[in-house]
């Protein structure tokens, strides 16, 4: 019997042991991040018309980190560039600035939001 007791006794504290040494990190090994946002606009013909809100530009105005930027031919490219440099894209918000009536409402800009663990 007490043989028994010394043996669960061992059993729970390896246990504990394994547990408490499993994937925990150092509490001062907090993880901080870096962040990269790009930001695209596009322009809308003048004019208070059903035609003026469908009628948006392209892409043309892009900016990285507030400096402005080539629009790149391929958006996707520029988003598998960024996530080759380590960043991975964790929101876009899109975002109206326009006030016409026919216009409001549309998407006159998009943010998007990148992040990675700080080196």
């Amino acid at each position: 019997m007490k043989n028994t007791r010394y043996f669960l006794l061992a059993m729970v504290l390896l246990g504990l042991a394994g547990c408490a040494s499993y994937g925990l990190k150092p509490s001062s090994g907090r993880q901080v991040w870096e962040y990269k946002s790009i930001v695209r606009t596009r322009g809308f013909p003048t004019g208070n018309s059903v035609d003026a809100a469908v009628a948006a530009t392209d892409w043309t105005q892009w900016y990285e980190d507030g400096q402005p930027i080539a629009a790149p031919a391929d958006p996707l490219a520029k988003v598998n560039q960024l996530g080759a440099q380590g960043w991975e894209l964790i929101t876009i918000t899109p975002r109206s600035s326009l006030a016409s009536n026919w216009t409001a409402g549309t998407t006159s800009d998009e943010t998007w939001l990148f992040k990675r663990p700080k080196q």
